[in-house]
């Protein structure tokens, strides 16, 4: 019960500090509206300021900070709106509730510290803080017998909302630049050789050592052929001389990263001249020649090597490519590259 109580507390905070901010920005909203018909002030409307309360909750023995500190959550708060959450450990159980109150020149803050009834230690009591100066404060509302502080650091600040309309461009959105983190690729259809983890730029690579480095972008680069679509999130990307298809899986694209939507897109590709082909001699001929070298290798360093039929397991995969390391890459177009 006392969970339920806690949480619902929680949620009806929240909801009132949100509803502070949304309100701030909501009144400059309601200035342009109030205003006039006037274009001017449509698209130009004044540069809106209010004040934001940072609050985190804490508490400590300040001769063991480090041993005893414990986080009691945090919160914000903005405008003429309150906030408030509730601290509960082996000796208290109290809430504490912030209300904010502001004009154009004062930011003053009243703490009010409750304790609930199971709790007789903690002392019900107000705070009063003029935080017009922008300083940073601790604020103590409860101290144990044995050294513990019950502490809120508040750190003020003002909050610019800046709603002059600017021209939009496709460039801000950077919808060439690749995000393929954790991204699945998938070599020839059905074989799986690794994920992605890169973002930035507008050429991509891929480095697997059966196909050496192949570079992909949505933008034309000399060197490059068109080679491959873009399609709801979906990259494919094939070269007929090298007989190979590539899929990635879970794309995303500019600034905040997002799945393109329409497409398909055209994809500009350059795989390797030439493919690789000394990546696999490097594996022994034979699942018992890579058995006995593995074991020579786990006796060299004093360790336990897997039985033979696991070590056989992982030949055959190896021998299909399925253990190979896949690199991955991104970078600008150069000066030389780009086409007029």
């Amino acid at each position: 019960m006392k969970a339920m109580r806690s949480s619902i507390y929680r949620q009806i905070v929240l909801v009132t500090a949100l509803a502070g901010m949304w309100g701030a920005e909501n009144d400059c909203l309601a200035q342009e509206a109030s205003g006039s018909n006037d274009p001017n002030r449509l698209l130009n409307p004044p540069v809106v300021k209010h004040y934001i309360l940072n609050c985190e909750y804490l508490s400590l023995d300040p001769n063991d900070p480090m041993k005893s500190h414990q986080s009691h959550g945090s919160g914000y708060v903005g405008g003429s709106s309150s906030l408030g959450t509730y601290w509960k450990d082996e000796t208290r159980h109290f809430r504490t509730a912030i209300d904010c109150q502001t004009t154009d020149r004062q930011f003053l803050v009243q703490v009010k510290v409750t304790p609930y009834d199971d709790d007789t230690t903690t002392k019900p009591r107000t705070i009063d803080l003029d935080l017009s100066d922008l300083r940073a404060r601790s604020v103590e509302v409860a101290r144990n017998a044995d050294g513990r502080v019950y502490w809120i650091n508040m750190t003020p600040s003002i909050q610019v909302i800046d709603r002059k309309a600017v021209r939009l461009r496709e460039s801000a959105l950077d919808l060439t630049s690749w995000n393929l983190v954790g991204s699945p690729v998938v070599l020839d259809h059905t074989n799986y050789i690794g994920e992605m983890g890169v973002t930035g730029g507008p050429i991509a690579s891929i480095n697997y050592p059966l196909l050496g480095q192949v570079e992909f972008s949505l933008v034309p680069y000399k060197g490059a052929e068109l080679a491959g679509i873009l399609y709801d999130g979906q990259l494919r990307i094939q070269s007929n001389k090298h007989q190979h298809t590539l899929d990635i899986y879970g794309v995303r694209n500019g600034e905040p990263a997002m799945r393109l939507p329409g497409g398909p897109y055209q994809v500009w590709v350059k795989w390797p001249t030439a493919l690789p082909d000394n990546e696999m001699s490097h594996i022994p001929p034979s699942a018992d020649e890579f058995i006995q070298t593995i074991k020579v290798q786990f006796a060299e360093r004093g360790e336990t090597p897997p039985n033979d039929e696991e070590l056989r397991g992982r030949y055959e995969e190896l021998k299909r490519g399925q253990l190979l390391s896949l690199g991955c890459g991104a970078r600008f177009i150069s000066a030389s590259e780009q086409i007029e």
